[in-house]
């Protein structure tokens, strides 16, 4: 029986595509490549989350101390004490007279202010006495103001502009070391005439001048303030012990001693410290230069946001510590900048700690070293 139904035409199935070799290689390296973009890109996203809510939790910080964050708010954080006389220009004319005296010809083969020998013991001879009466005899006017700066308990602003950040200069902080090795000869002549209530009135002198840097927001002012302090505190070691100094001369000297606060130096050292760490890192590149930045720009920089915010957040942590150590006491500030320094080393010892942390690393100070000459001086 014949079949009379339409035969039905075959329908060809699409032909399966052919995929080169060379094509699936580079879509499994394509792949490839996103996962190692996604594997470094989103832990940078969040680590960089992250590091903006420490910076932001650190600047508040900051501000509820009422102290500076920038270095133009470090120029009104630095002022003369309140209710002292100031007396800035008078130290700086003194300082001044003191400077050109101590790089003079004659200087240099005396002892403290040049490489002579030390002067002897109280009753022996002393070959250079002359030749430093007359050294000092140049300089009376200065000494005359250094002693006028200590009776009136006399404070300073130097004129110093932080704006710059590290590249700050401090001239009437290192011109001071000079009034200090003036003051020591003058105590030396003093006590080799057996004049035992000057020397303890230039020891006073001495330590007065070492205050005028106490406001001084930076760890080299403070470690300058401490080295003339110590310098004043050896003498009256040695007077003690060569003459009988009088109940009278005691309590004076004792009175200007208690006037040291070397835990308040500190914390406005660590102020300063902070606000110029953070500066930088709001533009490494102007602010790392050593050279004075042209006037106007730093304040324009200054408004900016951090460049370097892991690098902000960090050493804003790890100065708040200490500082907030230094709020109880001098031991905790140490022990609390032992600690900053065994992070700084942890960090310095990858290579992820060392790109995150680079300035981190470079610029914060040891702080440890500073924390025990304050302690070695209260």
């Amino acid at each position: 029986m014949a079949n009379n139904q339409p035969k039905t035409e075959e329908i060809p199935l699409p032909a399966t595509p052919k995929i080169s070799s060379g094509r699936l290689v580079l879509g499994c390296l394509g792949m490839a490549l996103l996962a190692v973009v996604a594997a470094i890109a989103i832990p940078w996203v969040v680590s960089n989350r992250q590091a903006n809510a420490r910076l932001n939790a650190a600047v508040q910080r900051v501000k509820a101390r009422g102290e500076p964050l920038t270095t133009v708010e470090l120029n009104d954080f630095y002022a003369a004490a309140q209710g002292r006389p100031d007396m800035t220009k008078e130290l700086m004319e003194a300082l001044a007279l003191c400077e050109i005296a101590g790089n003079s010809a004659e200087a240099k083969t005396l002892p403290i202010a040049g490489e002579g020998t030390a002067p002897p013991p109280r009753g022996e001879a002393w070959e250079q006495l002359a030749e430093v009466e007359k050294y000092l005899s140049s300089q009376q006017q200065a000494l005359d103001t250094l002693h006028e700066f200590a009776r009136r308990d006399g404070t300073v602003r130097f004129p110093i502009d932080f704006t710059p950040g590290i590249a700050t200069l401090l001239p009437e902080t290192q011109r001071l070391r000079g009034g200090a090795r003036s003051l020591a000869l003058q105590f030396h002549v003093h006590r080799h005439h057996g004049e035992i209530s000057e020397a303890v009135s230039t020891i006073i002198a001495q330590l007065a001048l070492a205050s005028a840097l106490d406001n001084e927001p930076t760890l080299v002012s403070q470690l300058v303030r401490i080295a003339v302090t110590g310098m004043a505190i050896g003498e009256a070691q040695q007077l003690v012990r060569e003459a009988q100094v009088t109940d009278a001369d005691l309590r004076r000297l004792q009175t200007q001693l208690r006037k040291i606060d070397s835990r308040q130096g500190l914390k406005n050292a660590l102020a300063g410290e902070r606000a110029i760490c953070y500066t930088v890192c709001l533009d490494p590149g102007q602010f790392m230069d050593v050279q004075p930045t042209p006037p106007g720009i730093e304040r324009q920089i200054l408004q900016r946001q951090p460049k370097r915010v892991f690098d902000a957040a960090k050493m804003l942590e790890l100065n708040l510590k200490i500082t907030e150590g230094a709020d109880e006491s001098l031991f905790k500030a140490r022990q609390e900048a032992l600690a900053a320094e065994q992070e700084i080393r942890d960090l310095g010892g990858n290579i992820v700690g060392k790109i995150y942390y680079m300035y981190t690393l470079l610029l914060t100070p040891a702080y440890t070293s500073a924390i025990d000459a304050c302690a070695r001086s209260a």
